[in-house]
C-alpha cells in the first residue's frame, strides 16, 4: 500500500465556521487559508438542515496532519434551539445559531489554548490589505473618479478615505507603535498572517485582544481567458474557472460602505473573558471590539467576500438568497484586484502538485457537492 503523507503542522490562526452544504466552496475555502494564514485549527458547526458532510473535504486535511478539526453538530452547538417557524424568519433563525455556535467556539479554542481565531464564512477570504500598485491605480482611476470629485470625497490609489469610519480596535492610539501598511508583504509569499501577527504583537491593532477588519465585494463579473490563466500553476489549468478567488477580480469601492458592508473580526481566544457573550457576530464583544465598519486606509488585512456564479450562491435549499439580490451586485465594478492569486501557486508549492490536486479534488462543482447525499443531521 502507498505511504500516505504526513505534514507538520505550523503555527497559526484557529477557525469557526458555521456551514450549510458548502462542500464546493469549502475546497477552496480551506485550500486557501491553511496555506496563507495557516489555519490549523477548525471548529465547524453544521446546519441543522443542511445534507452534505463537511468531513468530505475536510477529512483529507485532518488525515493528512494538516489540520484538526472538531465537527459540531446542529445539537451539539444550538441545543434545544426555538427556532422560530415561517420562511420569513429563517435569517433571524440563522442569526441566533451564528451567536451561540460563536460564543461557544470562541470559549472552545480558549479550552485548546489557541490565540488568534476568524470568525468568517466559506464566501470570505482573509487577505493582507496591500496598497495598490500606482501603475494599476493609473488604469482604474477613471472608473470611479468622476463619482467622487462630484461628491467630494478623498479617494487615493483606489480607496475612499472616510471620516465616519471607525478604528479597527479600541485601544487609544497613543499607547504604541501602529504597524504599517507598507510593511505587508504580498499573499503568496512565504510569510503567513500568523508570522506578521507575531512580528508585530506589541503594535497597533494587535496589541488588542479583538481586531476589525473592512470587507471587500466581489461581482460576478468574468475574466478573459489570458487574465483567467495568469497565476494558475499547470496541474490546475483545466480547474482554473472552478476557482472563485483565481475567476472574479471586479470589486466594489474599496472603502465604501455599500455592497461592502460591515466588516469581520480576529480575536485572541487567549485574552478574551470566559463570560463574554455575543450578539452581532461583526462585533463578537462590545468590551474588545469597536464597531464594525472600520477604515480601509489604516487596515492590514481586509476580508474578500465573494458572491460567485448563481449556481453556487442559490445552491443553498431554503435560504433567503435570490435573483434579485444576486442581479444587484453581479455587474459590480469599480475595480480589479489580484493580490489574492497567487496563493495557488504557494499552495502547490507547499503540498506539491499531486497532493495539492488531491485536497481540492471536486473544488467549485455544485452538482458533484450535492450527488449521492440524503442528509448529514
Amino acid at each position: 500500500a502507498q505511504k500516505k503523507q504526513h505534514f507538520k503542522r505550523e503555527k497559526g490562526l484557529a477557525g469557526c465556521l458555521l456551514i450549510k452544504d458548502d462542500n464546493d466552496r469549502l475546497a477552496e475555502w480551506v485550500a486557501y487559508h491553511v496555506t496563507t494564514l495557516p489555519m490549523t485549527h477548525l471548529i465547524v458547526a453544521v446546519d441543522p438542515a443542511a445534507v452534505q458532510d463537511p468531513m468530505d473535504v475536510l477529512g483529507k486535511y485532518v488525515e493528512a496532519g494538516i489540520l484538526q478539526v472538531e465537527l459540531w453538530p446542529s445539537e451539539t452547538h444550538c441545543p434545544g434551539c426555538q427556532m422560530l417557524k415561517g420562511p420569513k424568519h429563517r435569517l433571524y433563525n440563522h442569526n441566533t445559531r451564528q451567536f451561540i455556535f460563536a460564543n461557544k467556539c470562541i470559549k472552545r479554542h480558549k479550552e485548546w489554548g489557541n490565540t488568534w481565531v476568524t470568525i468568517i464564512d466559506t464566501d470570505e477570504y482573509l487577505v493582507f490589505n496591500r496598497y495598490m500598485d500606482e501603475s494599476k491605480w493609473s488604469e482604474e482611476k477613471r472608473k470611479t473618479g468622476v463619482r467622487f470629485r462630484q461628491n467630494r470625497t478623498r479617494f487615493v490609489r483606489g480607496e475612499i478615505i472616510r471620516s465616519d469610519c471607525k478604528a479597527e480596535t479600541l485601544l487609544d492610539e497613543s499607547v504604541a507603535k501602529r504597524t504599517s501598511r507598507k510593511s505587508l508583504p504580498p499573499t503568496g509569499t512565504s510569510i503567513t498572517a500568523m508570522e506578521f501577527i507575531a512580528m508585530h504583537a506589541e503594535e497597533i491593532p494587535f496589541l488588542s485582544p479583538c481586531v476589525t477588519f473592512p470587507r471587500l465585494f466581489f461581482s460576478s463579473i468574468e475574466p478573459d481567458d489570458a487574465t483567467l490563466m495568469k497565476h494558475v500553476p499547470e496541474n490546475f489549468v483545466k480547474d482554473a474557472r472552478n476557482f472563485t478567488t483565481n475567476r472574479f477580480r471586479h470589486h466594489a469601492i474599496k472603502g465604501e460602505h455599500d455592497l461592502n458592508l460591515y466588516g469581520k473580526v480576529i480575536m485572541d481566544a487567549s485574552r478574551i473573558y470566559l463570560n463574554f457573550t455575543i450578539n452581532i457576530i461583526h462585533r463578537p464583544s462590545k468590551e474588545e471590539c469597536n464597531i464594525a465598519d472600520p477604515c480601509l486606509d489604516k487596515a492590514l488585512f481586509r476580508v474578500h467576500h465573494y458572491q460567485s456564479t448563481y449556481e453556487s450562491y442559490s445552491s443553498r435549499k431554503g435560504s433567503w438568497r435570490n435573483a434579485q439580490k444576486f442581479d444587484q451586485g453581479k455587474d459590480v465594478d469599480m475595480g480589479a484586484d489580484d493580490d489574492i492569486r497567487p496563493w495557488l501557486q504557494l499552495f502547490v508549492q507547499k503540498f506539491g502538485p499531486s497532493k495539492s490536486a488531491d485536497l481540492v479534488d471536486g473544488v467549485g462543482d455544485v452538482k458533484r457537492a450535492f450527488a449521492s447525499v440524503t442528509s448529514f443531521n
